[in-house]
């Protein structure tokens, strides 16, 4: 017998033994139409999974990433910071040494010119002297 044979003789003893086999094998292929339909389902529904996953991981990566540069740039700001305070460390300090100078050159100054000021009056004093016993020399003779 060949196929042909087979299906036909297994149709006609189906449908001699009435129509409960005919539910039933209407079932089957209901219930293989929606088994089917199910796995379908199921994958789509892992495949949107998955790529999900994929996205989520990736924005998570690229978050991290931008984590990563922002502390990046925090720590080189943190840097320039550093940098800046002690610029302006050694500027304070160079710009309070040289108060210092400036302040003690005028004080210098102010003490130089009160011994020019007293050895300007001493020769005055002196010079005063000096004409005062010429004068008296030139009186007496």
């Amino acid at each position: 017998m060949d196929m042909e044979g087979i299906l036909t003789e297994s149709v006609r003893t189906l449908v001699s033994q009435g129509t409960g086999w005919a539910v039933a094998i209407i079932l089957g292929f209901a219930c293989a139409y929606l088994f089917k339909r199910l796995q379908s389902a199921q994958e789509e529904y892992l495949l949107s999974n998955k790529l999900q996953q994929e996205r989520r991981e990736a924005l998570q990566e690229k978050r991290i990433i931008e984590a990563k540069e922002t502390v990046s740039v925090l720590n080189a700001g943190s840097h320039a910071n550093l940098e800046l305070a002690r610029s302006t460390a050694a500027r304070t300090e160079a710009l309070n040494n040289l108060i210092q100078l400036v302040t003690q050159m005028e004080r210098d100054m102010g003490s130089n010119d009160e011994h020019w000021q007293r050895r300007v009056r001493g020769l005055e004093q002196s010079l005063a002297d000096i004409t005062r016993r010429l004068e008296e020399i030139q009186r007496v003779r």
